[in-house]
């Protein structure tokens, strides 16, 4: 992987411990034995998790265990362990040293995190507001022959070949769809609310992109991150390093970025990009 793709893969990884973080809210203690919770209390202290993000120098081992929804044990140890595993990784001496080179300003990466604590509590809105799973009514499927390769049927209705069909099929509301909102015969995809979900941070995302104070801001974070962190670049990526040498810093007054994108260009850009979410 070049070494863009780690940076790449470290701003990721960087996103979505903003959204856990912003999605979470106060610390579950640690202990070498299970810590067993009361039913009503499990989604309360998932929410625990994000203190852990404030011990990054105190390193600890938990076990979550939910008493009654082993499920959810699960779930909530994967949360865990993501967050230990990124703890661990943001700690080796040279991913912070190469952290503190990519981006020196700190007004710079406010404006990022920022973004990306807002585009997160979008999500984390949209979430509180829309269930992504619903009731279904049980089903019957057969298939003819015994090949494995004859007609399957479901509830009287001929769906194809391939379980696969058979399974987009028995997850449609429209046909599968329950009046019950809890202890469900089975789980399907709310998919009307799911779109609902992408929607609100789509309309999120445009708004972003159209607002002319975001525009601005935007655009000089870009410019100003290019200005102060090119020779960090340039020592990395061989493109940088050979235009660098030959015709200085593009993000400096008069410089290649500057005059093939100015702001005026950058505005107009983001407004039409906007136009096609």
């Amino acid at each position: 992987m070049s070494f863009f793709g780690v940076v790449g893969a470290l701003v990721v990884s960087s996103s979505v411990a903003s959204c856990v973080k912003s999605a979470m809210s106060s610390s579950s203690t640690s202990s070498e034995n299970p810590v067993i919770k009361a039913k009503s209390d499990t989604v309360d202290d998932l929410e625990n998790l994000k203190e852990k993000l404030k011990d990054i120098e105190t390193p600890s081992t938990e076990m979550y265990t939910v008493k009654g929804n082993p499920g959810l044990s699960v779930g909530g140890t994967v949360l865990e362990q993501l967050l230990d595993i990124s703890i661990a990784f943001f700690k080796q001496p040279l991913v912070n040293e190469a952290l503190q080179k990519i981006i020196k300003d700190e007004s710079d990466a406010k404006v990022i995190t920022d973004m990306v604590k807002e585009l997160g509590g979008v999500v984390v809105n949209a979430l509180n507001e829309k269930q992504v799973m619903a009731c279904a009514k049980g089903f019957t499927c057969t298939q003819e022959g015994s090949s494995g390769e004859g007609k399957i049927t479901c509830d009287d209705k001929e769906v194809g070949n391939s379980w696969y069909d058979a399974r987009m099929h028995i997850s449609d509301k429209n046909l599968y769809s329950s009046d019950k909102t809890s202890e469900c015969d089975r789980y399907i995809p709310d998919t009307s609310n799911i779109m609902a979900i992408i929607d609100k941070v789509k309309s999120k995302v445009k708004s972003m992109l159209t607002d002319k104070d975001k525009q601005r801001l935007f655009y000089d974070t870009a410019v100003s991150i290019g200005k102060n962190n090119m020779d960090f670049f340039a020592t990395h990526d061989p493109r940088a390093n050979y235009y660098t040498n030959k015709q200085g810093n593009p993000f400096e007054e008069g410089g290649d970025f500057l005059e093939q994108v100015p702001y005026e260009k950058f505005q107009k850009t983001a407004t039409n990009f906007s136009n096609t979410i």
